[in-house]
């Protein structure tokens, strides 16, 4: 029987990598992202859709999500690194640009994956959640929370296995 693979972020960089690795192997892969990854096999199924969207995504990935059924692995690495700068230089509303996409959007998916079997969900996080790094306060904090709600979901989602899985430095455009 064929896996089914869900990836955000697949566009470019690690998500596109994770894709291109899963398609080779056989998997079917559902991708989600703002842009259509330059991928043609007909076992990539991809919705276009801007995560950064928080307010919408129950309402347009819930079909998409749901009608897959059974998802054997789930990677959420949608994510930005935002503006590199000093914290004191952050307003608030740049801040919560980053905060929103790297942990909200992943926060409403994973309301929608609790009405679905899924193995394991593997969401991307980063060193940067430990060791704050001078001008990445607004990626590094978000990254903490990222860590913090892997944590509260695996307690919640019993049947699935939830890690937070910091790659290392991965070359992608974010």
């Amino acid at each position: 029987m064929q896996k089914n693979i869900l990836i955000t972020g697949c566009s470019s960089g690690l998500g596109l990598a994770l894709s291109n690795y899963y398609l080779i192997k056989g998997y079917k892969v559902y991708g989600i992202s703002r842009n259509k990854p330059d991928i043609s096999d007909i076992n990539f199924i991809h919705k276009s859709f801007d995560l950064s969207n928080i307010s919408q995504i129950k309402t347009q990935l819930s079909s998409f999500i749901e009608d897959i059924k059974e998802i054997d692995t789930i990677f959420l690495n949608a994510g930005m690194l935002g503006k590199i700068k000093l914290l004191n230089d952050f307003s608030i509303d740049e801040l919560n640009e980053v905060y929103s996409l790297n942990v909200y959007a992943n926060k409403e998916i994973l309301d929608i994956l609790m009405n679905i079997k899924v193995k394991d969900i593997i969401v991307i996080s980063s060193g940067a959640s430990k060791n704050g790094y001078k001008g990445w306060g607004a990626y590094s904090l978000s990254k903490a929370s990222v860590n913090m709600l892997v944590n509260l979901y695996s307690n919640e989602m019993m049947n699935t296995k939830i890690i937070a899985l910091a790659p290392g430095v991965v070359k992608t455009p974010m």
